[in-house]
């Protein structure tokens, strides 16, 4: 195998894991403490990064604009990857529209799975 390939393939798996653990002690760190307004708000910002990014990118009036807005659009996406990966603090749900435990019920065409 040509040496390049190699000094390519082991990069590749280099990031692949570090973006992985990365992903894992940010959700570690965020699981759960973050309230849903942060959460959105931050979750919208990472959107509004891609699409300046690529607007950017795509835009006919300056060329120099291209490089920039690729580098914008692949930190947003890779921040939108790790992201989805967090969820914010789910407050107890009270009042009419808590979550009920259901009972099985019979299915009314009759049988059953399997």
């Amino acid at each position: 195998m040509n040496a390049a390939l190699v000094g390519f393939i082991l990069g590749l798996l280099g990031f692949v894991v570090g973006f992985a653990g990365l992903t894992a002690l940010l959700v570690r760190r965020l699981e759960g403490r973050l309230s849903a307004i942060t959460f959105g708000w931050i979750e919208r910002s990472i959107i509004a990064g891609m699409l300046l990014g690529l607007t950017a990118m795509v835009q006919p009036w300056s060329l120099h604009l291209f490089g920039p807005g690729f580098v914008v659009l692949l930190v947003c996406t890779l921040a939108y990857i790790a992201w989805s990966h967090v969820s914010p603090h789910a407050p107890e749900a009270t009042g009419p529209f808590a979550a009920v435990a259901l009972e099985p019920q019979e299915n009314p065409l009759g049988g059953g799975a399997g």
